[in-house]
């Protein structure tokens, strides 16, 4: 078989949204058009770290023969991949002739592969880049010479290349004769690699084929295809006070819905937009950053667990529109296949899980829903987010079985900034639970006690005083409790902790507050009601200003922390309960020996020296016993004289 090569230039309007083949009834025969099949792979590339964009020498991109090449997941003729990457395209002709069916003449094919560039504010300026490592059959065919715009594109009788879609999509190709008679058994293969230089922007890939019929008027077969590539954008999101947010933001009715923030775009600047962080809120996150969720965590009915980062092809939306939506164009290979899958998977008016039709093998880049993403915060409730309205941002599910209705709802489109930032930043706001404590009084023994007094005080947030510096917070509110600091010991160490007193609902006017009669404090209202939604999530210290009578006060404070629960909607009460040990008795003194009178009685003499016999008075013991009974009795009345 004679094998030659011809430029023909193909009247065929080649439509990237669209796979067809177009075959003319004949009368001479029937040549049908080659079958094929179609695989796309994910070449990852390496950026040039010595590119210098002011001055540039090729496309800012490394070429390794070893580069890593993994699946690249396409859906409805779209990809997503980073700039210096490139998709390997690899297509396999055959033809598998029936009887009566005859071989094709003319076999012919063309691509074309143009993107834009990031910093041209003209988004429809497509510039053609040649495919490279271009293969026919598995090897090189340089009579292809597919770096060759003027031979690789076609031209207009004014010698203008020609653009699809009135001249502002892709070149058309010309179509190349690769086989003059492509027979049954017979096939061929294409394969070729689709860079995205690093100033890349959207990018897209046309291949058309096309075959001649015979002299008798024969059969005319061609079809086309291609892919819309677009490189990744995202977004995060930061979980913050509501009331933080609305100082900081300069938000003066607390009770409006959050505006958004104005929406980066490509030419917008960054600073002031969602490119941008907030950054006197930066240090003021009440959870991490969220930037991945699971599928489970979206809907619990499904147990798959690998994280589906918040990123997609850029102009997408990034929030779920109806239920179990997943992202058409998803940076990662980490999921289950979603070939021959429907985004739009509802039956009748409902909408079921993947699982009913791919059970245990429907684990998808699953699109978030505005509700997963609130966060989970101790003693906080969610209040509101940022996120903008669009006038489709939600599927309407009251729509009626086969009708497509949508509704202006908070979504997200995924964009990304001429200066390269690709990821916006959006906050979910919450406010702090608030409840109400009730204190008891008792001894050691369980008794109730009356007359106890208190005062309250919460640990202070000292990032609040203290200078960025040492660690204080980047900007300041602009109020600020007064800062105090009380002795907190614990077994026997003892330290000044800075705090915040706090108004008790019910308590005197110098902010203490007693136990009453039932030994119990109940913070209560102007009209006597008990007080509640006051008391935030922290650490307080309850310190006894005042003991009951016949009770040791209390000097070191009872410490304890507030995170509301929630129990069947009840906000539960915080319950404390304080123990004075009682006054020790007084201790009985020894008696004090009464006062002695001088005596008359003769001095006693000098005792002798031991070589000397004591002289003998005539004295015996008896004698002595009753001289100093005498003796005590006359002090005695004495005393009691003087007293009289």
């Amino acid at each position: 078989m004679k094998k030659r090569l011809v430029t023909l230039v193909s009247a065929l309007a080649l439509g990237l949204s669209a796979v067809f083949t177009a075959v003319l009834p004949a009368s001479a025969a029937n040549r049908p058009f080659p079958k094929y099949e179609l695989t796309y792979q994910w070449v990852h590339g390496t950026p040039d770290p010595n590119y210098d964009p002011d001055n540039p020498v090729g496309d800012g991109c490394l070429r390794d023969p070893n580069a890593e090449v993994t699946h690249l997941t396409t859906f409805a003729f779209g990809a997503v991949i980073e700039p210096c990457d490139a998709v390997r395209t690899t297509i396999r002709f055959y033809n598998d002739l029936q009887p009566g069916e005859e071989a094709t003449i003319d076999f012919r094919w063309g691509v074309s592969w143009q993107y834009t560039d990031i910093s041209d504010p003209n988004a429809s300026n497509y510039i053609w880049k040649p495919v490279e490592n271009f293969l026919f059959d598995g090897q090189p065919y340089p009579a292809y010479d597919v770096n060759d715009q003027d031979a690789m594109v076609v031209k207009d009788a004014n010698g203008n290349f020609v653009r699809m879609s009135n001249g502002k999509g892709y070149y058309e190709p010309v179509h190349f004769i690769f086989d003059d008679l492509f027979e049954d058994g017979e096939e061929h293969t294409f394969q070729f690699d689709a860079y995205l230089p690093i100033n890349g922007d959207w990018a897209g890939m046309s291949w058309g084929t096309g075959s001649t019929g015979d002299t008798q008027g024969g059969s005319i077969g061609a079809v086309a295809n291609g892919l819309d590539v677009r490189f990744n954008a995202g977004a995060d999101f930061r979980h913050v006070e509501d009331s933080v947010y609305r100082e900081f933001l300069s938000i003066t009715d607390p009770d409006n819905p959050l505006p958004n923030r104005t929406l980066g775009t490509w030419g917008s600047e960054v600073a002031g937009t969602t490119f941008s962080i907030e950054q006197c809120l930066e240090d003021r996150q009440l959870a991490p950053l969220t930037d991945s969720i699971t599928a489970n965590e979206i809907y619990p009915d499904l147990t798959y667990t690998t994280p589906i980062k918040f990123h997609t092809g850029s102009g997408s939306y990034l929030m779920a529109r109806w239920p179990y939506e997943f992202m058409t164009s998803y940076l990662g290979s980490d999921f289950d296949s979603i070939s021959g899958l429907r985004p739009f998977f509802r039956n009748g008016t409902t909408f079921d899980s993947y699982e009913t039709v791919r059970p245990g093998v429907a684990n998808f880049s699953y699109k978030p829903t505005i509700d997963s993403i609130i966060a989970d915060i101790p003693g906080y409730t969610y209040v509101d987010n940022d996120l903008p309205y669009y006038s489709k941002g939600a599927f309407d599910l009251n729509s009626p079985a086969g009708k497509y209705n949508y509704i202006s709802a908070k979504n997200i489109v995924v964009t990304y900034n001429k200066s390269g930032e690709r990821i916006q930043h959006f906050y979910y706001t919450y406010e702090p639970l608030k409840t109400t404590f009730e204190l008891t009084k008792t001894d050691s023994a369980g008794e109730l006690l009356e007359g106890a007094t208190f005062e309250l005080f919460r640990q202070a947030d000292m990032r609040e005083y203290l200078a960025y510096e040492d660690g204080g917070y980047l900007c300041k509110r602009t109020e600020t409790p007064e800062l105090e600091e009380i002795e907190v010991c614990d077994q026997g160490q003892c330290s000044l902790v800075g705090v915040n007193r706090v108004d008790v609902p019910g308590a005197a006017a110098d902010g203490t507050f007693s136990t009453d009669g039932t030994g119990t404090f109940i913070p209560t209202n102007n009209d006597g009601t008990p007080a509640s939604n006051w008391l935030t999530p922290g650490t307080y210290y309850l310190r006894e200003v005042t003991a009951p009578s016949g009770y040791v006060l209390d000097e070191n404070p009872l410490v304890f922390q507030v995170e509301p629960e929630v129990i069947d909607d009840v906000i539960q009460t915080v319950e404390l309960t304080a123990v004075n040990e009682e006054e020790p008795p007084p201790v009985d003194s020894p008696p004090t020996p009464p006062n002695t009178p001088p005596s008359d009685l003769p001095a006693t003499p000098e005792p002798t020296s031991p070589s000397e016999p004591m002289p003998k008075t005539g004295t015996d013991a008896a004698q002595l016993v009753a001289i100093a009974l005498a003796f005590i009795a006359g002090g005695a009345w004495l005393v009691r004289r003087k007293s009289a």
